[in-house]
């Protein structure tokens, strides 16, 4: 008897948040303050299970293979820009810039597996084999700035601020089960688990 169960979970984002004043524009404010924000809070959840079980019985022989195998890709690259460039600018109040990228990821990946072998009188065999692999990278790009010959000016505060928040959460368990029974032969049993997390930032 042979059984083999496989997840396969795969997620990929890729975009671009700009909050901009550009290309040789003049922006005056008679009152207020002047705000430039840029923000991409990118998620993924990815949950992959696979799991096998097999259980094979005969007079002679009993061969029961199984295999359980989860794989969790999940990708994010962005790019958040809160800039002014080549421009003109006059705020009657405060000047603020801001670009966030509060990006996460949560991946849970579980390989499972279970084999039994069953011999009246030959060899019962069980072999099982569980496993996962899971990979996570994160790559952003968080830009506020004024440049490139802009002018600014601003009767009050003039802040600029980028902030990377990047959070990545994974689990990975990779778990075998195997038993093997025989009344007179051999009884053989085989039990693997393996577990593989990569997380980039």
């Amino acid at each position: 008897s042979v059984a083999i169960g496989v997840a396969v979970s795969k997620n990929t984002v890729r975009d671009t948040i700009e909050s901009a004043i550009e290309s040789t524009s003049a922006v005056t404010t008679t009152s207020g303050a002047l705000k430039l924000t840029a923000t991409d809070g990118i998620s993924i959840t990815a949950n992959a299970v696979g799991v096998g079980v097999a259980v094979a019985g005969g007079g002679n022989a009993g061969v029961g293979v199984s295999g359980g195998v989860s794989v969790s890709t999940n990708d994010i690259a962005d790019t958040v820009r809160a800039y002014i460039d080549s421009s003109k600018v006059s705020a009657a109040s405060t000047l603020e810039l801001t670009a966030t990228a509060p990006a996460k990821i949560n991946s849970v990946g579980v390989g499972g597996a279970i084999a039994l072998g069953f011999a009246g009188e030959g060899a019962g065999i069980g072999v099982s084999v569980g496993a996962v692999d899971s990979r996570n990278a994160v790559s952003s790009t968080i830009k506020a700035g004024i440049g490139n010959g802009s002018t600014v000016t601003a009767t009050g505060a003039v802040s600029v601020t980028a902030t990377d928040s990047i959070s990545i959460t994974s689990s990975a368990a990779g778990a075998s089960v195997s038993g093997s029974f025989s009344g007179i032969g051999a009884g053989i049993s085989v039990g693997v688990g393996v577990a593989n997390a990569y997380n980039d930032i």
